[in-house]
């Protein structure tokens, strides 16, 4: 329980955050084609971005492979914020790909092992 200016209030279960805000093209167990780079690269903005998910530089490895689709993300948790939130866009956590810790900007590399969440723009049905 939270307590708020002298109120208690009970912490609202995720059913009724609502339903998905997208249709999702792709099923768990669905398997999917990583778009090549050069596609990839023209759905991105600037910052290797689309709709704030980034295309980090591991995923460039992963271009024209295929994969199956282990989630579906309804909603994703933001340690900065820290808020779950629900996605722009469809995104998707693919069997087996984990991110590396290696960011240009990271003084250390992260040991996490976090799943890497695709945009469903970067996908192809197979």
């Amino acid at each position: 329980m939270v307590s708020c200016i002298g109120k208690i209030l009970e912490p609202l279960p995720l059913l009724f955050l609502g339903k998905r805000s997208a249709v999702h093209k792709f099923a768990v167990g669905e398997s999917v084609r990583v778009k090549d780079g050069e596609r990839i690269s023209e759905s991105v903005q600037p910052a290797n971005k689309r709709d704030g998910c980034l295309f980090m530089d591991q995923m460039w490895g992963y271009c024209g492979k295929t994969y199956k689709v282990s989630k579906v993300v309804d909603f994703f948790h933001s340690e900065r914020k820290r808020e779950n939130f629900r996605p722009r866009s469809p995104l998707y956590i693919l069997e087996g790909l984990i991110c590396e810790g290696k960011m240009s900007h990271f003084p250390f590399p992260c040991d996490r092992a976090c799943p890497i969440l695709w945009h469903e723009d970067w996908l192809d049905k197979v």
